[in-house]
């Protein structure tokens, strides 16, 4: 017994020591190309824990990504890592790692986000990754190893155990994850802090090189353009510049901005609507881009590398005026972009696509027979169900809604309206229709001839006309598209 227990603490004493160690050692960041230390972690993965080493990964591209409940974005990623993990699955190993929080506080997060979202089909996909990736927790070494300056940012080692690179979570792309395996080169997003590096974003003549021979005192108007600046620490932004002696706006600074963002910026004041907040949405649905390649001006999640659409797309924008009208700010703005970007902007009444949830008939088919109010998924006879059981008819609306947004994969240029009358409704309802860990694989018919039993059915419409906001691409000709084509 006594021998079984020097064993056991003897265990206890080699985690602690090397990890210790690691700690200890290397107080400086490893650089680029060093060996990373055999570090001992403990991994949870589930209910389950396992001991383990990084030399246990020896093979495979390890991704360290750092994470914390405390970072939506790094919540909003874990599906996307599980889904890289699962395409590459021997060749990758992928940990998320919290340094400063106790495995304690991941219960709560997974409980709390079928209640905070209403997008339950993102909810289960959160919770799904979440307890089937390893994390560890409550481990310093990483972030002593490989310094942590943003939320969510990956750390590359390579199958020999060097350290590749590290950057934000942009970067880790499957299509980055397959030349890196077969031995193609990968260039990784800019990713260091530079105790230097200061950049005033209430002086945007700062961001040009060689400011030191400008003559600030005589420029009493400007505009400006250029390439996105990859050193600065932020994902970019948007303000206005306002005058420190008339307190009035006199400009606009924008920093790493695509075309999109920076024609939403001058045009919000006239279409308030539609960039509402509460309408982020459909932001994308009202903004009709007429060009030849105009899905390159959104960033698309299945693009193979992050960095070069960001060099090609984002860009710095700076517009001073000694007449501080706003009007004529964003008249100026305007003419910048349509020059810059050979674009003419205008607003214009338009029909929008839109899927519409509607009820066709006045019998209720939905109404209640009582019992205890929930709503979870069912398993029987090989199939799969949600099943919402005297629930309230709201919680139907949503659960339709993020499925037809993946159904579509699209939901930025096709609305999702519901007429039923169940958004926002707390009536109770009982309803049992297909569903599956990846809804949008369930055909729309199975989903239509599933729902119309109770009244309901899913149609495609066009909206009466209403105001967005056209970029026409000179030059543009649809009909020459078309041909090309065919």
């Amino acid at each position: 017994m006594l021998r079984k227990i020097l064993i056991l603490l003897g265990g206890c004493l080699t985690i602690y020591y090397n990890n210790a160690i690691a700690q200890q050692e290397f107080e400086k960041s490893l650089q680029v190309g060093n060996k990373v230390p055999d570090l001992v972690i403990t991994m949870h993965i589930g209910d389950s824990v396992k001991h383990a080493r990084l030399s246990d990964f020896r093979g495979k591209l390890v991704i360290i990504d750092f994470w914390s409940t405390h970072c939506g974005g790094c919540i909003n990623l874990l599906p996307h890592m599980l889904e890289l993990q699962e395409a590459f699955k021997s060749k990758l190993q992928i940990i998320i790692v919290d340094p400063w929080e106790e495995a304690s506080g991941q219960d709560s997060l997974w409980k709390n986000q079928l209640k905070d979202r209403d997008d339950s089909v993102k909810a289960y996909a959160i919770i799904n990754a979440g307890r089937t990736l390893p994390f560890v927790f409550r481990d310093s070494s990483f972030a002593v190893l490989f310094p942590v300056f943003g939320l969510p940012s990956h750390v590359w080692i390579d199958s020999n155990g060097y350290f590749y690179g590290q950057a934000y979570s942009n970067t880790t792309t499957a299509g980055n994850i397959e030349s890196f395996i077969t031995g193609k080169p990968v260039r990784l997003a800019a990713y260091h802090y530079d105790p230097d590096f200061k950049l005033d974003t209430d002086d945007p003549l700062q961001w040009l090189e060689n400011t030191n021979s400008t003559p600030r005192a005589s420029l009493l108007n400007y505009s400006f353009f250029r390439k996105n600046i990859a050193d600065f620490p932020q994902m970019g932004f948007i303000k206005d510049i306002v005058d420190s002696l008339t307190g009035l706006q006199s400009g606009v600074a924008a920093i790493n901005q695509s075309m999109v963002d920076l024609y939403k910026k001058t045009y919000a004041p006239l279409l308030d609507s539609i960039f509402k907040r509460d309408r982020q949405d459909f932001q994308r649905a009202r903004i009709i881009i007429e060009s030849d390649q105009s899905a390159e001006h959104y960033f698309q999640s299945s693009a193979e590398n992050y960095t070069d659409w960001t060099d090609s797309n984002l860009f710095c924008y700076a517009l001073k005026l000694s007449d501080s009208r706003k009007e004529g700010i964003d008249e100026t703005m305007r003419h910048d972009l349509d020059n810059f970007f050979h674009f003419t902007s205008h607003i214009e009444k338009r029909q929008l696509q839109c899927v519409v949830l509607k009820r066709f008939i006045t019998d209720d088919k939905l109404a209640t027979k009582g019992g205890v109010e929930r709503h979870f998924i069912e398993h029987a006879g090989g199939k799969v169900f949600l099943v919402l059981q005297n629930a309230k008819a709201y919680r139907l609306s949503i659960y339709l809604q993020g499925y037809l947004n993946h159904k579509f994969n699209d939901f930025y240029t096709i609305e999702y309206l519901d007429s039923s009358g169940l958004f926002g409704s707390q009536k109770k309802i009982d309803i049992r229709i297909p569903w599956s860990e990846h809804p949008e694989e369930i055909p729309l018919e199975q989903m239509r001839k599933a729902i119309r039993p109770y009244g309901l059915d899913i149609v495609e419409e066009y909206t009466p006309p209403e105001e967005v906001l056209v970029l026409h691409q000179d030059g543009y000709d649809p009909k020459r598209l078309n041909n090309k084509e065919k």
